[in-house]
């Protein structure tokens, strides 16, 4: 299992749980926590393009910066 840490300019507490479903919907994801104080996203998964969960994010207004 690898991670993808990626932080984000702000989340909103409400968004969180949007964020969360739309993430898990790529492919090979297998798991999305979101930190709303650090601005932080934490993605696990099994082989989950990086390209796939930029984009995702992107899609809900998001600038990810992966760490």
């Amino acid at each position: 299992m690898s991670t993808y840490r990626i932080k984000l300019d702000e989340v909103r507490p409400d968004l969180a749980p949007h964020l969360e479903k739309s993430l898990e919907s790529v492919p090979h994801v297998q798991s999305v926590t979101i930190d709303v104080g650090s601005h932080c996203v934490l993605v696990e998964h099994d082989g989950a393009d990086r390209g796939e969960v930029d984009a995702a994010l992107r899609e809900e207004g998001f600038e990810p910066r992966f760490e």
